[in-house]
């Protein structure tokens, strides 16, 4: 990500455990800060990851399915919300589904 200049990166689905998760940021993101639904989802992770010195985010509110946050540029000194969300098969098939 530092060589190609990203300073915010959101994945959807990764499916990685706890594990796995700790060891590719220790190890190939140390620089980044990182913020997961590992805690609330079962198996489908989102992560958002951010360089701090040029980037910060606010959490707005997080679930199994989705990661909303407030992204605000240190350099340009602008705001935007982001959402990462994940449609759940039940949608897909026309089945009700709760609130995210």
């Amino acid at each position: 990500m530092k060589k190609q200049h990203i300073d915010v990166c959101g994945l959807l689905e990764t499916k990685l455990l706890s594990s796995k998760l700790c060891h590719m940021y220790k190890f190939r993101l140390k620089h980044y800060k990182l913020l997961s639904n590992i805690d609330v989802a079962s198996n489908a992770i989102i992560i958002v990851l951010w360089n701090p010195n040029t980037i910060h985010i606010d959490l707005i509110s997080m679930s199994d399915q989705g990661i909303h946050v407030i992204i605000h540029c240190l350099i340009h000194h602008f705001s935007l919300l982001l959402l990462l969300c994940m449609a759940s098969t039940s949608l897909l098939l026309g089945e009700p589904y709760g609130m995210i």
